[in-house]
């Protein structure tokens, strides 16, 4: 029997002996699923080297532990959850004071049945079994140098920018660039340093709170002469501190804002910083804690939006701010949710997300948004769940999505997959179901008129979608190869990378894309030993220019793979050239020692896998926040020295 064999068999006994139970709902599967999805993106200080199944036996242990303390407390273990109410366009309560908003959610009872749950153990805690032919496998050759082959266009007068899902659509990391400094946030430290690219030198720091605190998902702005660090500290409050770097020698605080609920993520739209975070009422309901508080005060009952189906005391709390004058609050709105799921933000508006995993559906609001004024707030639903942000996208006024739907059963076999085209309105308009039955939606990218997206259990189906007409999508193509993707980028007009795992080690293909609908995979490289990459869940740790052809990210290798369990992390960088990948750099950023705590547990192990490459002006800079910059020619990754930042 194989690893992968007695893994499943493991999850299935716990699955026999725990689908009956009944669970408080901090401790829920959507919600302990959830966690474990954004555990990255939080860079949480969490060794990652055991594959998920280990993280799912202790997920049930704790299920395990909580509901023996439980017991006896019928009051909590009766509650269940409404049912949500599908397929319509949903109706809202915007309400005009806090005594209605507080009878509304009075009759709330946020508690969710174990066993109404449809969980996919193998799919949800494997990184994907799907068994490599080292025959069929079409591998990209590995050179130590560049051979003196140039990029397709100069590198001069070229600076690079984080890695977004919508252009024009700017999101918060912890490394930027402006061509003339790099800002670094570490939060181990909870300091920004930023470094000069023309002295190469550090310049400054800004120490954002005490050093003893932790800063939980932290992450940042830089716009112009102004920087913005967000993150959280203090449960259930999420910190803004805004600084004037116009002397970036001696960064001037000039505001900041505390918004309650744990920050989730954010987005910058011109000079409008949007910021949401996930709101909960703390103590017994009143009418005095019933909606968010800003800056310890409770918002305006007229920016809380209530949905009939509400049943739980939680917002997605969202807020606006004008960087050209952060002082104060543009506007706000507070939208009651189920649980913790994506948010996408297109040019005009801001889709929220929320699964109900009782029956399998998505509850979808869409908030209108322009110059940081907020407008009128749509709600609807489809079956299935998405897999993140990049499953959704919104085109000439409509919202396609791509979903897994395991509505008409518990087992894998009776999943589906379905394409949905809503109107302004939320509504259906198009639709096509009974796409690879029996696998998951893992990654997909919507290109204009055409969307692409990768279902995964046994093989890779790459599926290629004509939305042309919005009312009747229409599956072009499809190709299947071993593996799958996690992340997929456009590489000009006619190519498209993918970024994932086959048998659990990380593998980068390059697809041809035809006009006739036919696809092939050029090229691949599969990463030995390589068992997780952060750009494949992160893709703003991705750094990718096909213009200058690059594709640079951190590599973790070692680990489960190795005799003791140590680990190398590399950053990797490469190039696209004559239909294979060429390798152009590999950086050791750090070598784990498990004898050694403080190489793989402590802050140097959690800066090493904040890694980020980025480039200007013909250089590219590696930079490890807290530790240092490695300085390379862009063209012959000739080394051009460091800067120390620790």
């Amino acid at each position: 029997m194989s690893w992968e064999e007695k893994d499943i068999e493991i999850m299935e006994k716990i699955k026999e002996n725990t689908e009956n139970l009944e669970i408080p709902k901090t401790l829920s599967p959507e919600n302990m699923m959830k966690r474990l999805e954004n555990e990255q993106s939080k860079k949480k200080k969490i060794k990652k080297t055991f594959i998920k199944v280990m993280a799912a036996a202790a997920c049930m242990g704790a299920v395990a532990v909580s509901l023996w303390q439980l017991q006896g407390n019928d009051a909590v273990l009766k509650k269940t959850i409404p049912d949500l109410v599908k397929n319509k366009k949903e109706k809202t309560l915007n309400s005009s004071d806090y005594a209605s908003i507080y009878e509304k959610l009075k009759k709330v009872q946020p508690q969710v049945k174990y066993e109404d749950v449809v969980y996919d153990y193998e799919e949800d805690f494997l990184y994907g079994a799907g068994a490599v032919n080292e025959s069929e496998d079409i591998e990209g050759d590995v050179a130590d140098s560049y051979n003196g082959q140039t990029t397709t266009r100069s590198t001069e007068n070229n600076v690079s920018d984080t890695n977004v899902q919508v252009e024009g659509i700017d999101e918060a990391d912890v490394v930027k660039n402006d061509r003339e400094y790099i800002y670094a946030l570490d939060m181990t430290g909870n300091k920004v340093s930023i470094i000069s690219m023309k002295k190469e030198k550090k310049v400054s720091d800004i120490q954002i709170i005490d050093e003893y605190l932790s800063f939980y998902n932290a992450d940042m702005y830089v716009s112009n002469d102004t920087l913005v660090v967000v993150g959280t500290y203090v449960e259930n409050e999420t910190q803004i501190y805004i600084y004037d770097i116009s002397d970036r020698e001696e960064p001037v605080q000039v505001s900041s804002i505390s918004q309650q609920g744990d920050y989730y993520t954010s987005r910058l739209a011109g000079d409008y910083l949007y910021i949401m975070s996930d709101s909960y009422i703390r103590g017994k309901l009143s009418e005095d804690n019933c909606v968010p508080r800003l800056d310890g005060e409770q918002i305006e009952a007229d920016c809380v939006v209530i949905s009939e189906n509400v049943t739980s005391l939680e917002y997605e709390f969202i807020i606006s701010i004008d960087l050209k004058a952060p002082e104060t609050v543009i506007d706000k709105k507070a939208i009651t949710k189920d649980s913790t799921g994506y948010i996408y933000m297109s040019a005009e508006n801001i889709y929220i997300t929320n699964y109900n995993y009782k029956d399998d559906s998505t509850f979808i609001t869409k908030v209108g948004y322009k110059d940081g004024k907020f407008s009128e707030t749509v709600e609807g639903s489809i079956d299935g769940r998405l897999y993140g942000q990049f499953a959704m996208d919104e085109y000439n006024g409509c919202l396609r999505i791509v979903s897994t739907d395991w509505t008409e059963g518990k087992y894998r076999d009776d999943q589906t997959n379905i394409v949905y085209v809503l109107d302004g309105s939320l509504q259906e308009i198009g639709k096509i179901t009974g796409i690879a039955d029996g696998e998951s939606i893992y990654s997909a990218r919507f290109m204009g008129d055409i969307g692409y997206f990768v279902t995964y259990y046994q093989t890779d189906p790459l599926f290629k979608v004509d939305f042309s007409d919005p009312t009747n999508p229409v599956i072009l193509g499809q190709l299947e190869i071993t593996g799958y993707s996690d992340y997929l980028h456009p590489w000009g007009n006619d190519k498209l990378m993918g970024l994932g795992y086959v048998d659990n080690e990380l593998k980068l293909s390059m697809f041809q894309l035809n006009d006739n609908g036919d696809m092939s995979e050029i090229t691949r490289k599969i990463f030995r030993d390589c068992y997780q990459s952060p750009a494949s869940q992160n893709h703003k740790a991705l750094m990718i220019s096909p213009e200058l052809n690059l594709i640079g990210f951190t590599t973790v290798t070692g680990g489960m793979y190795s005799d003791n369990f140590d680990e190398s992390i590399v950053y990797e960088v490469y190039s696209y050239i004559d239909g294979e990948f060429v390798c152009r750099l590999s950086e050791k950023i750090l070598q784990t020692d498990w004898g050694n705590y403080d190489s793989y547990g402590s802050e140097i192990y959690e800066n090493a896998y904040n890694t980020r490459g980025v480039y200007a002006d013909g250089k590219l800079y590696i930079v490890i926040p807290g530790d240092k910059v490695s300085i390379y020619n862009i063209d012959t990754m000739e080394s051009l020295g460091e800067i120390k930042i620790d």
